[in-house]
């Protein structure tokens, strides 16, 4: 938020002189879908979703465009951080049943 917070100016600038201006934010499916052990990390993403629908109101008419990038499961390094052991049971289970995406994929 602090950091979206502070770019804000910059890209209302750039639309200004561009004629509009890019904001994208990564948020998940986990801001709408339930998965068990994840309460915080969907709570968290819920709220970049939400900050982005509201963002896009205020930003939009100062041609300020704003998204949100809602991925499913992303092989990323933040597995190796899970400390919940329900959390990293779903996520090892989950590779059994389902294809994660990629980095490159979201890029």
């Amino acid at each position: 938020m602090n950091t979206i917070g502070a770019f804000i100016p910059q890209l209302v600038r750039a639309a200004e002189k561009r004629g509009v201006a890019d904001l994208v934010n990564t948020s998940s499916i986990a801001a709408h879908n339930i998965f068990p052990n994840f309460a915080v990390y969907s709570a968290t993403k819920a709220y970049v979703t939400q900050l982005s629908r509201l963002m896009r109101t205020e930003l939009g008419p100062k041609n300020v465009r704003v998204a949100a990038i809602e991925p499913g499961t992303v092989g990323t390094e933040l597995q190796s951080h899970v400390t919940d052991t329900g959390a990293q049971e779903w996520l090892d289970d989950s590779k059994e049943t389902m294809e994660w995406l990629t980095p490159q994929d979201v890029a």
